[in-house]
């Protein structure tokens, strides 16, 4: 039976709205941070913030070549995801810096680095307000970032941290002492370096956090709150990136700390 070649445009979203992911190597089994965090699967809302995932991808598609046999199609999903990230870098604009903060990290015994954040008060200022309480450490609930430990690594997703009192990372303390509601999911997960907070059994977050690793995060959209950003120190990101793990709970086998942090 012949087989026929013909550029068709690719539909990345379906009938009901949902952008079709791609599988971008161990990420798929990992994709969902709440595997961890004990809360039940939600899908992501369909959104219409003028930063959302589908104002870029409308249009990509039309020169994304189909090889279409009988009754099937087979996409090139390497030239998918390259298309994908390549529009997702060209288009996410960062939202105005109203703050900067700093973490000192070190892996093992080692000083690796400094991380320089920028916080996007403007856009969530309640969980930017929470996030500088911990980093200073003038809070009511008495507590901070320095000297708590990475406690999962994800290569190729995320990087967990932030959580004060618990080494396995299944608790944490906000500025409060309570819960922090989850305040708007305006900002989408388009570029690397993005800091977001993780939320626990209830939906709201703590002092947890974690550092997207990869351009496109999309499968945190709508469930994470994401407010600020790496600004300097991806290469330290990247180091702790390849810190080894331990099978099962992904903590690193050195410890990876915030030394020290602060304001600037």
């Amino acid at each position: 039976m012949r087989w026929a070649v013909a550029f068709l445009p690719l539909c990345l979203v379906t009938a009901s709205g949902f952008m079709m992911q791609t599988c971008p190597g161990r990420s798929c089994r990992m994709a969902d941070q709440s595997q961890h965090d004990g809360v039940e699967r939600a899908q992501p809302a369909p959104s219409s913030s003028p930063l959302s995932r589908q104002a870029f991808l409308g249009g990509a598609a039309a020169a994304i070549p189909l090889v279409v046999g009988v009754g099937r199609a087979v996409a090139d999903n390497e030239i998918i995801e390259k298309m994908v990230a390549d529009k997702i870098a060209a288009g996410w604009q960062e939202p105005e810096v109203t703050q900067r903060a700093f973490m000192d990290i070190t892996i093992g015994d080692s000083p690796s680095g400094r991380l320089v954040i920028n916080l996007y008060g403007k856009v969530v200022p309640d969980t930017v307000k929470n996030f500088v309480a911990l980093i200073t450490g003038k809070n009511a609930a008495g507590v901070s970032y320095q000297g708590t430990e990475a406690y999962r690594v994800l290569d190729g997703l995320n990087i967990q941290m932030g959580a004060i009192g618990s080494r396995s990372g299944k608790s944490g303390v906000s500025s409060t002492g309570e819960n922090i509601p989850q305040e708007n999911f305006d900002i989408k997960h388009m570029k690397e370096g993005l800091l977001s907070m993780v939320r626990n059994a209830d939906a709201q977050g703590d002092s947890r956090f974690f550092i997207s690793i990869k351009d496109d995060a999309g499968w945190a959209d709508d469930r994470y709150v994401a407010f600020g950003r790496i600004a300097e120190g991806m290469d330290v990101v990247h180091l702790i990136e390849r810190v080894k793990v331990e099978g099962g709970t992904n903590k690193p086998k050195k410890p990876v700390v915030i030394e020290k942090c602060g304001m600037l």
